[in-house]
């Protein structure tokens, strides 16, 4: 992952593709500074400029957990080339169906102003709470209360 995105960013694939996006998805995301300062060098050694906001203008998104430095991170990926992976069909650390939640108490506990969310992330509705408790009552009937599930696909 980390080499294809590294790749990506150094070829000209968005010249001719302009509008193709591209994820990097279960990768984590706390790789991202080595590959921008990596690409940033390349394309100076080749007297190209380096776009400032690189993965947006190249279209690239990547996964990020809700442990990582993302107030650092953002630096380099830029506000809107993180995503998050909330409903992914199996249990590992990238599929946290709790990342909005966290993310909040993140923003809330830390300092920085660029915290790890948006300042747009809303309360779900009552029908996503309510389908937030259904889902979350049906989980842990099949894996057992160890595993958390509260997303809903609602809002």
């Amino acid at each position: 992952t980390v080499v294809a995105c590294h790749t990506l960013l150094l070829s000209r694939m968005h010249e001719d593709f302009p509008t193709l996006r591209w994820g990097f998805i279960e990768a984590s995301c706390e790789w991202i500074p080595w590959i921008y300062r990596e690409a940033s060098r390349r394309f100076t050694g080749e007297g190209r400029p380096f776009p400032v906001d690189a993965f947006r203008e190249f279209g690239i998104y990547v996964t990020c957990q809700t442990d990582e430095d993302l107030p650092y991170v953002l630096k380099y990926a830029g506000e809107h080339s993180l995503v998050i992976g909330t409903d992914y069909g199996h249990f590992d650390p990238s599929s946290e169906v709790d990342a909005i939640t966290i993310f909040r108490q993140n923003r809330t506990s830390q300092k920085s102003p660029r915290s790890a969310s948006c300042t747009t992330i809303r309360k779900p509705c009552t029908t996503c709470s309510q389908l937030a408790t259904e889902r979350k009552a049906t989980h842990r009937r099949s894996h057992g209360p160890r595993f958390s599930l509260t997303g809903s696909e609602h809002c």
